[in-house]
């Protein structure tokens, strides 16, 4: 998706950018962001102690 968003014409980046995050969502980005952040959390509390 990606590629294709960067090597088409520039009237059509949002048409293929719109599409690459529509299919995050779907895919459940929200949740992976959220677990990522936890684990990254957890990671500087054991740093830290």
């Amino acid at each position: 998706m990606i590629p294709k968003a960067i090597l088409a014409k520039p009237e059509e980046f949002d048409k293929f950018w719109d599409d690459y995050l529509s299919q995050l969502e779907k895919a459940g980005v929200h949740k992976a962001e959220e677990l990522r952040l936890q684990l990254v959390q957890e990671r500087v509390k054991l740093w830290n102690e």
